[in-house]
Protein backbone atom coordinates (compact mmCIF):
# COMPACT_ATOMS: atom_id res chain seq x y z
CA UNK A 1 0.00 0.00 0.00
CA UNK A 2 3.15 2.51 0.72
CA UNK A 3 4.75 1.51 -2.06
CA UNK A 4 2.01 3.21 -4.70
CA UNK A 5 2.71 6.35 -2.82
CA UNK A 6 6.72 6.35 -3.43
CA UNK A 7 6.33 4.72 -6.18
CA UNK A 8 3.71 8.07 -7.45
CA UNK A 9 6.52 10.44 -5.38
CA UNK A 10 9.39 9.04 -7.72
CA UNK A 11 7.26 9.39 -11.02
CA UNK A 12 6.64 13.03 -10.03
CA UNK A 13 9.80 13.73 -8.92
CA UNK A 14 11.34 12.62 -12.27
CA UNK A 15 8.68 14.37 -14.54
CA UNK A 16 9.79 17.38 -12.63
CA UNK A 17 13.54 16.95 -12.66
CA UNK A 18 13.04 15.95 -16.49
CA UNK A 19 11.12 19.55 -16.66
CA UNK A 20 13.52 21.43 -14.58
CA UNK A 21 16.76 19.94 -17.05
CA UNK A 22 14.35 21.40 -20.35
CA UNK A 23 14.04 24.42 -18.74
CA UNK A 24 17.75 24.87 -18.07
CA UNK A 25 18.59 23.93 -21.58
CA UNK A 26 16.19 26.66 -23.10
CA UNK A 27 17.35 29.33 -20.74
CA UNK A 28 21.28 28.69 -22.11
CA UNK A 29 19.74 28.93 -25.71
CA UNK A 30 17.73 32.01 -25.41
CA UNK A 31 21.00 33.35 -23.46
CA UNK A 32 23.15 32.61 -25.98
CA UNK A 33 20.74 34.39 -28.49
CA UNK A 34 20.68 37.36 -26.26
CA UNK A 35 24.55 37.61 -25.80
CA UNK A 36 24.79 37.23 -30.32
CA UNK A 37 22.42 40.00 -30.02
CA UNK A 38 24.33 42.07 -27.23
CA UNK A 39 27.16 41.56 -29.25
CA UNK A 40 26.35 42.80 -32.57
CA UNK A 41 24.46 46.21 -30.88
CA UNK A 42 27.85 46.74 -29.11
CA UNK A 43 29.79 46.58 -32.59
CA UNK A 44 27.15 48.91 -34.42
CA UNK A 45 27.79 51.28 -31.91
CA UNK A 46 31.30 51.53 -31.29
CA UNK A 47 31.61 51.49 -35.54
CA UNK A 48 29.22 54.23 -35.21
CA UNK A 49 31.29 55.98 -32.06
CA UNK A 50 34.65 55.57 -34.21
CA UNK A 51 33.38 57.25 -37.54
CA UNK A 52 32.60 60.26 -35.49
CA UNK A 53 35.46 60.56 -33.60
CA UNK A 54 37.74 60.37 -36.95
Amino acid sequence: MHTEIFAITIVLGVILFLALIGLLIYSLIEFIQLSHLAIRALTIYINNNENKVR
